[in-house]
């Protein structure tokens, strides 16, 4: 029967003791030294290798600095998608129909797969919509959406107001911006010219649609049953030389959509006169109207081309700014 062998007894050490370094490994593949035992205190001439000790405030640092170089470069390729996908949209409202995803790539010097990414996600947004048999894309209803949301918000009067004031300058004339409202022209901004003879201040107040330029230029935008529905209601006779008579009066708007503008000759007020011309919206449809309007002695036919001309390039500026398409 084999004894067996007796353990040994754990290590312990004293305060302020050290166990002495492990000698190298002989040349020649000897085995390496022993432990000499436990001695207390440092071992003379025993070389002890040097401990490093960072700063903790500069560790902190690097790290920070480290997340901010990578949340950098994230926010970077973050920001390069977004202008990519923005590009993508904005070159399929440029299309005539639907394109394809190599067109797509084509016009914007995109790799086609990063174009394919990128229009998975817009179509997981409703932002494009893909045609099933052409696998082409289009803009999505949630363009649409987004669009009609951005109309309702813009503040047509503030847009309108810096072109008002040049056109005002231009002409030395009263200028206004007017918009349908219940069957009636609705003043919602006026400037004065700089001559001293005024006219008086129309915002906020309705106009029948029928006697003044402004009106006449968003009446003929309305459907022929329309204007029979407005002539069945009345036309008020406001002067002698007011329209009322509708085989006249079709005959009028007829020529206010082939002008592209509408005149007025003391139809609302005797001594008055105006020049309109229509401001379209990012649809394409006529959203408001801008006048000119004065005293007769001033605001006379032989000023009409000068009149209406101006009045047409601040509409269009004013419709710029609204998104309309370009003329």
């Amino acid at each position: 029967m084999t004894a067996e062998p007796t353990p040994r007894p754990a290590l312990r050490l004293r305060p302020g003791a050290t166990l002495p370094p492990i000698a190298p490994a002989r040349a020649g593949g000897g085995a390496p030294g022993r432990h000499s035992g436990i001695r207390p205190g440092p071992d003379e001439g025993v070389e002890t290798l040097p401990v490093q000790v960072v700063d903790p405030v500069l560790a902190a640092g690097l790290a920070r600095s480290r997340r901010e170089a990578e949340e950098r470069e994230l926010d970077g390729n973050a920001v390069r998608s977004v202008d990519r996908a923005a590009a993508l949209l904005l070159a399929l409202g440029e299309c005539p129909a639907e394109a394809g995803v190599t067109e797509l790539a084509r016009r914007l010097g995109l790799h086609k797969s990063t174009a394919s990414r990128l229009l998975a996600t817009l179509q997981r947004r409703g932002l494009v919509e893909q045609n099933d048999d052409s696998g082409k894309y289009r803009l999505g209803l949630v363009v649409l959406r987004l669009a009609e949301r951005a109309e309702q918000t813009l503040d047509l009067q503030r847009i309108a107001l810096p072109e008002l004031e040049r056109l005002a300058r231009a002409t030395r004339e009263t200028v206004a911006l007017a918009v349908m409202q219940d069957d009636a022209c609705l003043t919602v901004a006026q400037v004065d010219g700089p001559n001293l003879v005024a006219v008086p201040d129309r915002t906020g107040r309705t106009t029948a649609l029928h006697c003044v330029a402004a009106g006449k230029v968003l009446l003929a935008t309305l459907a022929e049953r329309d204007v029979l529905r407005l002539h069945r209601a009345g036309l008020p006779a406001l002067t002698e030389r007011t329209i009322t008579g509708l085989e006249a009066l079709l005959e009028e708007l007829a020529r206010v959509r082939r002008r592209g503008f509408a005149t007025a000759f003391g139809e609302w007020e005797p001594g008055m006169n105006g020049v309109a011309a229509p401001v379209h919206d990012a649809r394409g449809q006529v959203a408001a109207a801008v006048s000119v309007w004065g005293p007769a002695f001033r605001v006379q036919p032989a000023r009409v081309p000068e009149l209406a001309r101006l009045a047409r390039e601040a509409a269009t500026a004013i419709a710029t700014r609204l998104g309309a398409p370009a003329a």
